[in-house]
């Protein structure tokens, strides 16, 4: 009697999980499809890219990246699929296999693989490994060819996970980004039909050239000039995840790529604590950022032009 009732109770569950509608094969549709949710109004010649761990980015509990990688980069020739960023996005394209790194444009996601990096400075190529058809491309930006000027008016674009309490901030100031729920649809690391979780969103940033020529030695490049600007808001935020973005000047020309912050912390004057000796340090600014100028990078546009 016991082996019957055992057997009836192997059924009864085998015919519950096989006729229940399947969550996973339903949201995985994308992986399978190798798309991800872009919103149909954005049609632009910058990408998301990726560095993947076991297919996958990994996560804890807050959503703050554990294991993979992310950065931007911005097309640079739709005919071959060439696409600039900073080394130190492509630093780690070599370390998990030919199939680790990711592209994420315009709805469709590629495979990708180094072309070259640049030995002076944050600066490199990587291209699209799969078939593509480049007339669903947008055609690159030009390259601007005056240096810029100290005062002169930038603008950065590109994708950078926004944790909620960001987004709501900057809505309140009367910014909205526009979301693209690539972590919820594509990877899966959260489960809802909310807004209330960390997703990457299309990031428009407005700056102003502070100085030209700032020697700084950033990881994975050599000492060089970069130029240092200031945002007109506060980023509220760490900028970690939008490297190799676009920044252009007023006639829309690339002036150079995103490339990294500075850090930025004040005292309050009112704050001083006679028992320690000290004072208390205020809320961090974002709002200093670095970007390598597209002056620097002839030699990689010549080598592209080149390049089968």
């Amino acid at each position: 009697m016991k082996k019957v009732f055992r057997w009836l109770l192997f059924v009864i569950c085998w015919l519950l999980i096989a006729c229940a509608p399947s969550t996973f094969e339903e949201t995985s549709i994308y992986k399978r499809e190798g798309r991800y949710p872009q919103p149909p109004e954005l049609k632009t010649n910058l990408a998301w890219v990726v560095l993947e761990w076991n297919g996958k980015l990994v996560f804890d509990k807050n959503l703050n990246l554990v294991q993979g990688g992310y950065g931007s980069g911005f097309l640079g020739s739709k005919e071959k699929g060439f696409f600039y960023s900073n080394k130190h996005v492509t630093d780690t394209f070599k370390s998990l296999g030919g199939h680790s790194h990711k592209i994420f444009f315009n709805g469709r996601i590629y495979n990708a693989a180094i072309v070259q990096n640049s030995l002076l400075f944050d600066a490199a190529v990587f291209k699209i490994t799969d078939p593509f058809d480049s007339s669903d491309f947008p055609d690159p930006e030009l390259l601007g060819k005056e240096k810029v000027m100290v005062g002169e008016k930038l603008f950065i674009e590109g994708f950078h996970p926004h944790p909620y309490e960001v987004r709501r901030t900057d809505q309140e100031n009367g910014v909205r980004h526009l979301v693209i729920p690539i972590f919820r649809d594509y990877y899966q690391v959260v489960r809802t039909k909310t807004d209330r979780y960390t997703e990457v969103v299309y990031e428009k940033l407005e700056a102003t050239a502070v100085k030209i020529d700032v020697k700084v030695k950033i990881e994975g490049g050599r000492e060089a000039n970069y130029i240092l600007a200031k945002t007109a808001r506060n980023h509220l935020f760490s900028f970690g995840g939008l490297s190799g973005s676009r920044v252009k000047n007023k006639k829309g020309e690339v002036i150079g790529i995103f490339t990294g912050e500075t850090s930025k912390t004040e005292v309050d004057p009112k704050s001083y604590d006679h028992s320690t000796d000290s004072f208390a340090i205020k809320e961090p600014i974002f709002d200093q950022v670095l970007i390598t100028p597209m002056e620097l990078l002839r030699d990689l546009q010549n080598l592209m032009e080149k390049a089968n």
